[in-house]
């Protein structure tokens, strides 16, 4: 195992304490961890300090194991949009491949994970799963209007109506589409859905879009 953080240590040891199936004592999560006991006691000491109840047992050998009170958990205040924001910027993570902020991202992403209520996570793996990015690049402020709405409308799985202006068309065309999905390409965030108007499978080019309801 590579050396992690401090932090990145702190929040593993948070999720392997929060399984109460886990017989965790000093010596086995030292080993785990590749580092000393002293260590170990600290960071037992800095959650206690921080709040979190870190519970004490007689486990196997009559040794002393530790399992984290999930109750003591302060709760995480995020909102459905807010919680899909921040595991979306998940995908963006291999731009930084081993660097520091890539450790970094990796540790908050897993306190978050940490602290998400069941409807925040069950939401977030259920939109997150339908938008994908091949590159690194972010959605033009411009069309976050666009974005929003279509956005909605893949939430509630229904039709939305676009106007659209391809690069054939010399007047924007207007029709119902299902929006499947978003795919980040080339710069550019395409919607991938069914045409009601064309019965078919199509894909937009959202910097084509015009008003959308």
């Amino acid at each position: 195992m590579p050396e992690m953080t401090s932090n990145a240590r702190i929040i593993s040891m948070m999720r392997l304490l929060a399984n109460p199936s886990n017989q965790l004592d000093v010596k086995s999560l030292a080993a785990h961890f590749q580092t000393s006991e002293k260590t170990i006691r600290r960071d037992l000491k800095d959650l206690k300090d921080q709040g979190i109840q870190i519970l004490e047992s007689i486990g196997p050998k009559n040794r002393k194991v530790y399992t984290l009170d999930r109750m003591s958990l302060p709760p995480m205040q995020l909102t459905f949009d807010e919680a899909l924001a921040v595991f979306l910027g998940q995908s963006q993570l291999n731009a930084f491949s081993g660097s520091g902020v890539e450790d970094a991202a990796i540790s908050a992403l897993e306190k978050i994970r940490l602290w998400l209520g069941k409807p925040e996570a069950s939401y977030v793996e259920k939109i997150s799963e339908r938008i994908h990015f091949s590159r690194h690049q972010g959605v033009r402020a411009d069309r976050s209007e666009v974005i929003d709405s279509l956005m909605i409308a893949l939430e509630d799985s229904r039709a939305i109506f676009i106007e659209y202006q391809s690069a054939q068309s010399t007047e924007p065309l207007t029709y119902d589409i299902y929006p499947y999905g978003l795919a980040e390409h080339r710069e550019s965030l395409y919607v991938v859905g069914h045409s009601c108007h064309h019965n078919e499978i199509r894909t937009w080019n959202s910097d084509n879009l015009g008003a959308t309801t």
